[in-house]
Order: C-alpha cells, then sequence, then structure tokens
C-alpha cells in the first residue's frame, strides 16, 4: 500500500503518527526588548495624518555571507520580495528622518522623574537585536544613570552613529548554529526588539535562520516555499504577536489597554506578558459546541478589533460573528499567536503552512487594528476558505458542518470525509489551483473528547462502534483534527511530482499522462466523472488513482470551455458531466470531466452567464446545441476486446503532504 507522509522542509515523519510539532517558544521578557525608544522629529510636533509606505532596511549578519553560495543567494533574493510586499501593504504615520536604535543596558533600564529612560550604571559595550550585534552607526548615544543619582541621566560611551535614513523597521538577519538550532526541527526564529516612544509601534526586529536546515533544490522551488514563511515572520515581528497585543492603540492613537503611570501596559508576571484588554481579545463560551457524543461547553479567544470583525462578517457572510478565533491549541508559541486553522485553513497566518498560503483581508485589517499602520487592501490576496459559507461554518463544530451536509446529501466541502486509502481519489483545492487528496486518517489512539467529529463515515463499516470512529481525524492537530482537502505530492522511485496546476514543470510525460492533462498560467484544477482508461487493441491501461486534474480553461460571455488536447468543450452550467474518447499518441484515452463552478478559476471573471443559476429545463435547451464534434479518426475501433491492466507502482509510491509548521517568531520547529 502507499504510505502517507507529512514533510518538514527536509525531515519527513509518517501522517499515522500524527505528529504535529507544537512550538515550545515563549515571548520574550520585557528585559529583553527596548520600550520607548526615542527618535525626535524637528519637522513633526504631533502625530502625522499623513502615511507613508512604510520603509524596512534588511542587515545581513556575517553569518549570511559565510553560507555557501547557494544558500546565500537563496536567503538574499527572498527577503527583497518579502520587504517588497510589506512595503507595498502597510504605511505608517510617525516617521521619522533618522532612525536610531537604543543601546542595550548594562544592568536594566529605568525612567527618571521626568520620564527621560536610561541605564542604570552604563550600556553595554556591544548590543544585540537577537543573535546579531547592532552596528555602532546604528545606535544612539548611552544614558546612563547611578544607583544613588536621583535618577538624573547624563550621556555616556561613544558619540551616536549615523543612524538609518529612510527607515521605518530594521530586520537583523543571521545565520548562526545557535543551540535553538540544535533540536534539528528548528528552521529559524525571531522576533522584535525595539518599540519607539510615541505610538510603541516595532522598530527592529531579527531572524536567524538555522543553515544546517536551510532548503535545497531549484531556487524557484526554494524560494516559493521559504518566501511565504518569510512574510508570516515579518507580520509577527511587524504586529501580530502576542507579545504586542497590550501596546495596541485605536484610529486616533490612544492604547486599548490600561496604561500605568509611566505609560506602559500591566505586566502579568505569570504570563511573562503584557496584559491586553477585552477591547483586543474577548472570551466566548460556546456551550452548544457538537461533537460526536452530544453537546460540550468550549471557550474561544476571539480577536475582536472592528476591522477584523468587518472583513470577516464580510468573507464567511456572518453578520452575527463575534470575532475571529485564535488558535487554541500550543503554548503562546501557537496559540493566541495565529488565526484557528480549523477555521481560516490556507490563510498565510495560520499556525502551519499546509498548502498554497494567501495573505488575506482579514490579516491586513489586524494590521490596521494596531494602530500602527493603514493598510493597501488591494495587496490582499483572495482566500477560498469558507469564503460565503454563513455563520453555521464560522461559529459552530466541523462535526455539525460535516453532518448536516451528510444528512442533506451536498458535499461537506470545504472538510471532508474520504478516508486516505488505495487506490487514491484526489480532490481539488478550495482555490483549484492544485489537485489535493482527503487528509482523514485513523490513528493508533482515540482522540480527546472535543476532536471527535464523526458519528459515521461514508463507506466505512464500524458496526456502530463510536469507539472505532474515535481513532479516526484530519492529519493537521492544529485543524482541530477536522479533515480537509489538501495538497500533495507524488514521490516515486526517489522523483517527485507536484501537482499545482499553473507550474508547467509539473506536465507529466506523454506515456504517464493517461487523463490528457495541461499544466500551465491558464490551468485549472477539474474534477473527474469517472476513472481514466488509455486503450489500444491489444489492452485497457488505467491508472489507479484518478479523480481530478488539471486543465485548460477559457471563458466567454456565456460560457466556460474546458480545453484537453486540441479539442474544446463547452459547460452550460456548473456540474454538467462531459464524457468522450480521444485518440492520442496510439491510445484512445476515454475518460469524463465535471464542469467546475464559475468562481473555481480567476482566469475568468464573474459576469458571464454560465455563473448564473441555471434551472433543469433551461440547463437541458442549452445542452440540446452543444455539439463535441470530434473527428473520426479521434477514436480506434478494434475486433476483439483488450485486457484490462491497471498500472501501479505500489511498493515505490510515496503520497506526501505539506505541513509546515508555523511557530510564535519560528519557521518549521520548535
Amino acid at each position: 500500500m502507499s504510505i502517507l507522509f507529512i514533510i518538514m522542509i527536509l525531515q519527513i515523519v509518517a501522517l499515522n503518527n500524527a505528529q504535529n510539532i507544537q512550538c515550545s517558544y515563549k515571548p520574550p521578557n520585557k528585559d529583553e526588548v527596548m520600550y520607548k525608544v526615542s527618535n525626535p522629529n524637528p519637522n513633526q510636533h504631533k502625530r502625522s495624518l499623513k502615511a507613508n509606505n512604510i520603509r524596512i532596511k534588511i542587515h545581513y549578519d556575517s553569518t549570511v555571507s559565510n553560507l555557501p553560495e547557494e544558500k546565500s543567494n537563496i536567503v538574499k533574493a527572498v527577503f527583497p520580495l518579502a520587504v517588497d510586499y510589506w512595503q507595498k501593504t502597510l504605511m505608517v504615520r510617525n516617521s521619522v528622518p533618522v532612525l536610531r536604535l537604543s543601546p542595550t543596558c548594562r544592568a536594566k533600564e529605568i525612567v527618571t522623574k521626568n520620564g527621560v529612560r536610561c541605564c542604570l550604571f552604563g550600556c553595554l559595550k556591544r548590543s544585540r537585536c537577537g543573535e546579531v550585534y547592532i552596528p555602532k552607526d546604528h545606535l544612539q548615544r548611552c544614558k546612563q544613570t547611578l544607583l544613588f543619582s536621583n535618577n538624573h541621566c547624563i550621556p555616556s560611551g561613544p558619540n551616536q552613529g549615523k543612524g538609518l535614513s529612510n527607515t521605518d523597521f530594521v530586520l537583523y538577519v543571521s545565520s548562526g548554529q545557535t543551540d535553538r538550532c540544535r533540536d534539528g526541527n528548528t528552521f529559524a526564529y525571531a522576533a522584535h526588539c525595539q518599540l519607539e516612544d510615541s505610538m510603541d509601534r516595532p522598530i527592529a526586529g531579527y531572524i536567524n535562520l538555522c543553515p544546517d536546515l536551510l532548503g535545497s533544490g531549484t531556487p524557484s522551488h526554494v524560494i516559493s516555499v521559504f518566501l511565504p514563511t518569510i512574510k508570516h515572520e515579518f507580520l509577527h515581528a511587524l504586529g501580530f504577536s502576542v507579545s504586542l497585543y497590550a501596546f495596541y492603540r485605536d484610529q486616533d492613537g490612544r492604547p486599548l489597554s490600561p496604561r500605568l503611570a509611566n505609560g506602559d501596559p500591566v505586566y502579568d508576571n505569570k504570563m511573562n506578558l503584557y496584559k491586553w484588554s477585552d477591547k483586543i481579545i474577548r472570551p466566548v463560551i460556546r456551550n452548544d459546541w457538537q461533537v460526536a457524543s452530544g453537546n460540550i461547553s468550549r471557550v474561544f479567544n476571539m480577536m475582536i478589533t472592528p476591522n477584523v470583525l468587518r472583513e470577516a462578517r464580510s468573507h464567511f457572510n456572518c453578520s452575527t460573528l463575534k470575532g475571529v478565533e485564535l488558535e487554541n491549541q500550543g503554548n503562546y508559541g501557537t496559540a493566541m499567536t495565529h488565526w484557528e486553522k480549523r477555521i481560516l485553513e490556507n490563510e498565510a497566518m495560520t499556525g502551519t503552512h499546509t498548502q498554497d498560503t494567501v495573505f488575506s483581508r482579514i490579516t491586513l485589517a489586524l494590521m490596521e487594528d494596531t494602530g500602527w499602520y493603514l493598510v493597501n487592501y488591494s495587496m490582499a490576496e483572495d482566500l477560498a476558505w469558507g469564503k460565503n459559507l454563513g455563520c453555521d461554518f464560522i461559529e459552530k463544530s466541523c462535526f455539525s458542518w460535516i453532518q448536516h451536509r451528510l444528512l442533506s446529501q451536498s458535499d461537506p466541502s470545504p472538510y471532508c470525509v474520504r478516508i486516505k486509502s488505495h487506490p487514491l481519489i484526489t480532490e481539488c483545492s478550495a482555490d483549484r489551483k492544485s489537485m489535493a487528496v482527503c487528509n482523514l486518517v485513523i490513528y493508533d489512539n482515540p482522540l480527546s473528547l472535543e476532536y471527535q467529529n464523526f458519528i459515521n463515515i461514508p463507506g466505512l463499516e464500524h458496526n456502530g462502534d463510536s469507539n472505532a470512529l474515535a481513532h479516526y481525524g484530519g492529519s493537521v492537530l492544529l485543524a482541530d483534527y477536522c479533515p480537509f482537502i489538501q495538497e500533495f505530492i507524488f514521490k516515486v522511485d526517489k522523483q517527485s511530482k507536484a501537482f499545482e496546476c499553473q507550474h508547467d514543470e509539473n506536465m507529466p510525460p506523454k506515456k504517464e499522462n493517461f487523463a490528457l492533462e495541461y499544466y500551465g498560467q491558464d490551468s485549472t484544477c477539474v474534477f473527474h466523472s469517472r476513472r481514466w482508461l488509455k486503450s489500444d487493441c491489444n489492452k485497457i491501461i488505467s491508472w489507479y488513482h484518478y479523480g481530478s486534474g488539471c486543465y485548460k480553461i477559457f471563458c466567454n460571455s456565456t460560457a466556460l470551455y474546458i480545453q484537453v488536447l486540441n479539442y474544446t468543450f463547452e459547460c452550460i452550467y456548473q456540474g454538467q458531466n462531459i464524457s468522450f474518447t480521444i485518440y492520442s499518441d496510439g491510445y484512445n484515452h476515454r475518460g469524463g470531466l465535471i464542469c467546475p463552478p464559475c468562481f473555481a478559476t480567476t482566469l475568468c471573471n464573474n459576469n458571464y452567464q454560465y455563473c448564473l443559476t441555471t434551472t433543469p429545463d433551461d440547463a437541458q435547451f442549452k445542452l440540446n446545441r452543444v455539439k463535441h464534434n470530434l473527428p473520426h479518426h479521434s477514436v480506434v475501433t478494434c475486433r476483439s476486446e483488450p485486457t484490462p491492466i491497471y498500472l501501479l507502482s505500489q511498493k515505490n509510491e510515496i503520497i506526501v503532504i505539506f505541513i509546515i509548521t508555523r511557530m510564535f517568531y519560528q519557521f518549521w520547529g520548535s
């Protein structure tokens, strides 16, 4: 049988073990961050009303240059792309002509009676941001005080550096094999290290890349995997962080959480965090949460800031939504620092990366709700997951959604109930950009009560044994074990094949292209209506795995068209079944396709009649005029029935599902 695997970059973990690695990161202690760093602007006496695109500067530590050339080049290719995206997306109001950072205190920072912050017993000779020593040119001059000086600050040490011009945020990038890298799982880790004084906005942060786990392969492939994670971690340092919520402000610059007399939020020594108010996150109790055993009570921490609430209500089409759930599993490295995976599956700011990630309007709205940024929403990427599915999807359990859809004989998408088995029946991802598979698997031990999502699974014989069903769940722990359709790759005889439709390098060789697929920029995933066969007069060959494939799609004002080789098939309505036989490369290829919904591809706009609801009578009228005129020579007629052969390399086949765990300030590790 084929074996299902989770892959984390260079590390493969068996999916049957269901080990989603949780983050062990703890948010930085307050002594590890410099707060209220002052950079006076002589041309600005109050908060500017004009917003400008954020200016981000990258400083590479020497450890990056010391990497092998291939790895160093990839690092230096990816970071500018991430910088470009966030510079086009975020705008700040409180820019300064020159940014200078505060040097690190030798003992601790204190606040004088007149509100000046300075270091007890002076500053260290070298100041750090994460693993990187900050260049002296980036630093202000040290302000120090002595224990019995009545909090009187005096300048000490070298003069201030020339600073960073045209900079609102500086990121220090290193690549050292540190203790945190040696656990074998940590790809990288990051954090903010300094906040400015007027609005508490982060102005400096760092990322350390663990060199042993930096990806190898073609630069384009590594960049496509690496870039979304760098953008994700950028956002943690810029504002989406459990250690920054207490510093959020409203759009007029007023703090959303209570402040002490010195202007700081209240610090919770037990949590090692500054405490946020219920204007930002509020617990919501749901007493009617349905699972296999009945209703239970669960508490959810909801982000309730106004722009997030507006965008989420619009996306899910749920006007009563109280907020957006934050991740409930893991410690503060994962929980509370990402969106809940169950409801925002491939949103880039969930805790695991399972497939093509997008930065949605919901995430950009949170950045606006920090009070530090204005947002260019045109940079948001389309999130297909959960779109317009209503309150039943966003406010209820996946058990409730799946069971209701099954009872009404409807597709439970975006969840699924097909157990990964042999032969593999493939699906399409929610955005139709890739072939995918349902990640429903069986576990050795029963899942916890709140994660038992089945009272029946179609096609599974369980003889009413609820304990047997308790072993079934999705492969992603952070999604509350809710099974969903997930992208994958095949690995046969050490050769990998991906199934992203728009990448032409995924095109199969002719002899393996049973379903006459096409991969390229104008390709979309389409469901098969039957198993595809190819035959000549001697044999019929069938690939064991079937269910979906990639095909060229285009539209006009009245219809959507699917192209197979040089033949074009017209779709009159979604769900329409098109069957045909095409002769190619010495074989008859017999198969069928199911016309996709109009929203299935971004290649067509929404202003064509195919998108409109079609009644059965109208559909039949339109179908009567559709002629799929294949030439006579497209089919070879044989005198006798050929012998069936099912083609599959069972021993050497591996199905690989990508799951990249998102850590709070860590990539792909714990």
